[in-house]
């Protein structure tokens, strides 16, 4: 299963900008639906990959109409804070601003350099993303000029999951160090060595020019589900590679790498994620199998079961004021509607 991504993405009235568009049912849709994103109460954003291409549809969640957005795929689509514009990728590393009350969609950067994980600016008059052959930069560039400034460029390789504070202040993300290799390739003294090559989180001061990063782990786990709370700490998901066997725990951390503290270690923590105001979830899995997703408090660990899901549910997708639920399980995308879950397709 891919991991979907995660943000809100352009109201309906995009589709009204485009002069035409494909008309189907989403049952239709031949290929896999993959990447539900919410647009509003009522509509998902989809990527369908059919055996030749891939595709975006905006799928009605209440007659289960399907519609094509020509022009290719709108990859790491994010809609800026005060709803009124949106930034995505194309296929070439490009990126294109979407601007209210039309959204349509101007190229603001033609460079084609590699760039990754899209954020906006606090205040809507920049975005933030991880860019570079080698995933090496923290770049940002002005909405207004094009201009692209790199505010993060210490060698290291490898950096993911950025994601900006709610205040626009810190950002967070993860690097990992490439394994060394020794020996002759294809001979029996060729070696790889992987020590040292877990992700480890680091956050930076964007306010403060040239901050260093604080590395904030170095423990061996993997860390995954990434973000900010509301009060500046920074939340993961930690899964012991040496020992799969043990559940993946739901962790917090302040930014100085202090403070460490498991909100949930008694399930399987197979997602999480935080809404707009600060409210955690997760989808979580009992040792029996069964799953749930449940509301976590960030501070006592405290869980509230809001509802259950099959057991082959594998994965979530919350809209960012966490008012609508899409699940993936299989090739299926439901929604939740009136305490039960409605098949898409």
């Amino acid at each position: 299963m891919k991991r979907s991504i995660k943000g809100i993405i352009l109201a309906s009235t995009i589709i009204s900008a485009i002069p035409s568009f494909h008309l189907a049912s989403a049952a239709s849709l031949e290929g896999v639906s993959i990447h539900p994103r919410w647009v509003d109460a009522d509509h998902l954003l989809v990527t369908n990959e059919g055996e030749e291409k891939a595709a975006e549809y905006i799928v009605n969640i209440r007659n289960k109409e399907a519609k094509a957005i020509p022009g290719g795929i709108a990859m790491d689509m994010k809609m800026s804070p005060v709803g009124s514009k949106a930034v995505y990728l194309d296929e070439q590393n490009h990126i294109w601003l979407a601007t209210a009350p039309l959204y349509l969609a101007t190229k603001i950067s033609r460079n084609d350099i590699p760039k990754y994980d899209l954020q906006w600016s606090a205040a809507g008059d920049k975005i933030y993303f991880i860019q570079g052959d080698k995933s090496e930069l923290i770049s940002e560039m002005s909405i207004n000029s094009s201009y692209i400034s790199n505010l993060v460029n210490d060698k290291v390789e490898n950096k993911a999951d950025l994601k900006i504070s709610q205040d626009g202040r810190y950002a967070v993300y993860t690097a990992i160090k490439a394994a060394k290799a020794s020996g002759e390739i294809d001979k029996d003294t060729f070696k790889i060595d992987t020590a040292g090559t877990e992700p480890q989180i680091f956050v930076v001061d964007l306010t403060k020019k040239g901050d260093k990063p604080v590395q904030v782990t170095k423990s061996t786990d993997n860390k995954s589900f990434i973000n900010f709370l509301a009060d500046g700490r920074v939340l993961y998901v930690s899964s012991n590679v040496d020992k799969p066997e043990e559940p993946s725990s739901l962790k917090v951390i302040n930014r100085d790498g202090k403070g460490e503290v498991t909100l949930v270690n008694d399930m399987e923590v197979l997602q999480a994620t935080v809404t707009n105001d600060g409210k955690v979830y997760i989808l979580g899995m009992l040792a029996e199998g069964s799953k749930a997703i449940y509301e976590v408090d960030s501070t006592s660990g405290k869980k509230t079961k809001w509802v259950d899901v099959e057991e082959d549910v594998t994965e979530m997708q919350l809209s960012a004021d966490g008012k609508n639920l899409a699940v993936i399980a299989g090739e299926t995308i439901s929604v939740l509607k009136d305490g039960s879950f409605i098949n898409l397709n």
